[in-house]
């Protein structure tokens, strides 16, 4: 329930806050799988917020890979 709360509020302004949650309570796979999914599609804009690079900080080293990864995967699929 509470999952599905966050899926559903997602956004540019709470990411931060989310990616803190999904690192925290891995057993939240499938927001997980959201958060992943909003970093990559929304690769530019994240990029571009002022706590871009508190993001990449607080971001474990497991979920950064998959992050990176999930980016990467896109960028070949527009090709």
């Amino acid at each position: 329930m509470c999952e599905e709360v966050f899926i559903e509020k997602l956004s540019l302004d709470n990411v931060t806050e989310i990616v803190l949650i999904v690192d925290k309570y891995e057993t939240y796979q499938r927001l997980r799988d959201c958060v992943k999914k909003f970093l990559s599609s929304n690769a530019e804009e994240v990029s571009n917020l002022d706590n871009f690079a508190t993001i990449i900080q607080i971001l474990s080293r497991t979920l950064l890979i998959e992050v990176t990864c999930k980016v990467m995967i896109q960028s070949l699929d527009f090709r």
